[in-house]
C-alpha cells in the first residue's frame, strides 16, 4: 500500500510555473489577461532592450519610465473601452509588467 501511494504521488506531481509562481494568471478574467499580455509584449519590445543596456551601465534610465507612462496615457486617451476596464488590479498588471520595475522589485 505504501508503494502504491509512492507511486500516485509521483504521477499527480504539481508543476511550478516559475513566471507565474502565484498562478495569477488563472485568477484574471480574459480582458484582464489581454492588459497583461498587451503590456508584456509592449515592453519586452521596445523597453528590455534599453533596459538590458542601463542595467549593464548601472545606470538608471528615467527616459524608460517616461515612454512607458506615454504608452500608459495613450492607451487611455484613445479607448474609453480600456479606461473602463482599468481597475486597480489592471493598473497593478500594466506596471509589473514594465522591466525596470520588475527588476528592481
Amino acid at each position: 500500500q505504501a508503494e502504491e501511494l509512492s507511486e500516485s504521488r509521483k504521477s499527480t506531481k504539481a508543476s511550478f510555473d516559475f513566471s507565474d509562481p502565484l498562478n495569477l494568471r488563472s485568477q484574471l478574467t480574459e480582458d484582464e489577461r489581454l492588459i497583461m499580455d498587451t503590456s508584456r509584449s509592449f515592453c519586452q519590445s521596445n523597453l528590455m532592450p534599453r533596459v538590458l543596456t542601463a542595467n549593464r551601465e548601472e545606470r538608471f534610465d528615467r527616459e524608460i519610465m517616461n515612454e512607458f507612462g506615454q504608452w500608459l496615457l495613450e492607451i487611455n486617451v484613445t479607448s474609453h473601452y480600456l479606461e473602463r476596464l482599468l481597475d486597480k488590479q489592471g493598473v497593478s498588471l500594466l506596471w509589473k509588467q514594465n522591466p525596470q520595475q520588475s527588476q528592481t522589485a
